[in-house]
């Protein structure tokens, strides 16, 4: 393990531990930790690190009149970043400020906009018709109604 890396781990530790609050870290100390961490700036967000190695972003946060500790996961890193990790945390303590449960309303924002097989299918079959000749648009339309539709259809797609 490499000298800085141990030091950034170890920084990160200390302000943990001081009295509640986190000092922030920089991008390049988040970027080089190898341990979960509490990284600042936003009160309860966390970079988890995996046994493996796979870094994502928490949030842990409290209901108004709950005294329950909840946590919800915002993304990975380094696809989601410091500084819009740190503005989704934001929106989702204000969120659960005024007692809505920010991983429900997201459940419930990722399942309205979920892509159902059916039309998934449909819009394939779109392409198919610019794409193939009639012949081949119809075996496929005639396979998808037959084995694909009735089984999977109104399931997401993802």
């Amino acid at each position: 393990m490499a000298h800085w890396d141990s030091d950034a781990t170890a920084n990160a530790e200390r302000r943990e531990l001081s009295f509640g609050r986190v000092a922030p870290l920089g991008a390049l100390a988040v970027e080089r930790l190898k341990r979960s961490a509490f990284v600042g700036g936003v009160a309860g967000l966390q970079l988890n690190v995996s046994a493996k190695g796979v870094k994502s972003w928490r949030l842990f946060y409290r209901l108004p009149g709950d005294t329950r500790r909840r946590a919800m996961t915002l993304g990975r890193f380094p696809e989601l970043g410091l500084a819009d990790a740190r503005i989704d945390a934001r929106a989702a303590l204000k969120r659960a400020g005024r007692g809505e449960d920010p991983k429900t309303k997201r459940a419930e924002e990722v399942r309205t906009n979920t892509l159902l097989v059916n039309e998934a299918l449909d819009d394939y079959l779109i392409y198919c018709e610019r794409e193939n000749s009639k012949a081949t648009v119809q075996d496929k339309t005639r396979a998808f109604r037959k084995h694909l539709r009735p089984r999977l259809g109104k399931r997401p797609l993802v």
